[in-house]
């Protein structure tokens, strides 16, 4: 479900990078049967990361703001000056500055994996990105050591198509001199008797750019990128727990509570919640 940036921007607990980063992993923690050390390490890892993801909200909410400000202003102004059209200042500055930052956050992101799994990747973000190989060195390493049915498996799978457009993207602004892929970002622009927001695309020495409005496309990226930083702990407290009949339950989003949204909670098991119920029963 795309990212829904507020227009009034919180970096509280309300924001959900703070709530399901932070305070949620604080608490999926105290689950996993992980040495303190590794929690210790894991905590300040997983800091680093949410401050690197907030740097891209904020990237993306300056672009959503000002178009949403341009529009109106554009509305106003049309009656008077119809050939004036809306335009983004930095537009380019916060679209290349998102895709710089949301790498490095994936970057973050090998450090807890290494750690929660015990492997030893170097820490780029192209170890989610199978590249020109069958598997990403993530997938691969997974499949070696913790074997081909493990649950990091499909998730790794399932995720690397995303990652690998966004770090495409990101090279595209980092190499554009090396005359292969280029950013094609395009400001407001007219589109027939209206006018179209915001876009961009990924053009290729074979393939022209296929266009794709930047704010809902950003929203998009905030969510999986969240979700994926937040699923490696669900995964391991579900493999890892600190004690039995402990399991993972995602609240659903209408459910979640405004003020702190996290996403995962733990609980007992119905086997054991049933005991319990039984229990109390007997005693009264």
């Amino acid at each position: 479900m795309p990212f829904n940036m507020q227009l009034i921007s919180n970096h509280g607990s309300t924001n959900p990078i703070v709530a399901r980063l932070t305070l949620q992993t604080f608490e999926l923690l105290k689950w996993t049967d992980v040495a303190d050390a590794q929690q210790i390490r894991l905590t300040e890892l997983m800091h680093r990361a949410h401050l690197r993801l907030l740097r891209c909200y904020d990237h993306a909410y300056r672009i959503k703001l000002a178009e949403r400000d341009q529009l109106e202003h554009w509305q106003i102004d049309a009656l008077i000056n119809p050939r004036k059209l809306p335009y983004v200042i930095n537009l380019e500055a916060d679209a290349e500055g998102f895709l710089m930052t949301a790498t490095q956050y994936l970057r973050d992101l090998v450090p807890v994996f290494n750690t929660l799994w015990g492997a030893a990747l170097k820490p780029e973000a192209r170890r989610f990105w199978k590249m020109r190989s069958p598997l990403s060195e993530a997938e691969k390493w997974s499949i070696q050591t913790l074997g081909p049915n493990h649950a990091l498996v499909p998730f790794l799978e399932a995720n690397e198509a995303w990652i690998a457009e966004l770090i495409k993207k990101r090279n595209a602004v980092e190499h554009r001199e090396d005359g292969r892929d280029r950013l094609i970002i395009d400001n407001f622009r007219t589109l027939g008797p209206t006018i179209a927001n915001p876009a961009w695309g990924r053009e290729t020495p074979k393939r022209k750019a296929a266009m794709s409005l930047i704010v809902p496309e950003m929203e998009e990226l905030l969510s999986l990128l969240l979700s994926f930083g937040e699923e490696l702990f669900v995964i391991a407290v579900t493999e890892k727990p600190r004690w039995e009949h402990v399991v993972v339950r995602e609240i659903p989003e209408e459910a979640r509570n405004p003020t702190c949204p996290i996403r995962f909670t733990t609980t007992l098991d119905e086997e054991m919640a049933k005991r319990l119920a039984a229990a109390g029963s007997a005693k009264s």
